[in-house]
């Protein structure tokens, strides 16, 4: 929410979808978040997605340190993949998105 990038070059001001809930709304029966900059973990998510028997959502937060990682001033790539390690939700632990 209000990070620039280059279809919100002003910033988004909208706070983000949230899909999880959606799909669960849905019927989904496997619901999961995971992010690039954990690998194992997202790897798991998306095995266990795979195998479900039923409606399945793994959603993947991946970073774009070209764009958005310039335009937010996160330093290299490396520091972007922290940031997003830091900041970010994954199945089973509740926490924010900024």
């Amino acid at each position: 929410h209000m990070k620039l990038a280059t279809t919100a070059p002003y910033g988004n001001f909208d706070y983000p979808f949230d899909l999880v809930n959606l799909a669960k709304g849905a019927g989904a029966t496997f619901v999961a978040r995971g992010a690039t900059s954990q690998p194992r973990h997202l790897e798991k998510l998306i095995s266990q997605g795979l195998d479900h028997n039923g409606f399945s959502l793994v959603e993947v937060v991946t970073q774009c340190p070209t764009y958005f990682g310039r335009k937010n001033k996160m330093g290299s790539p490396v520091d972007m993949l922290q940031w997003q390690r830091e900041n970010t939700s994954t199945s089973g632990k509740e926490g924010t998105i900024p």
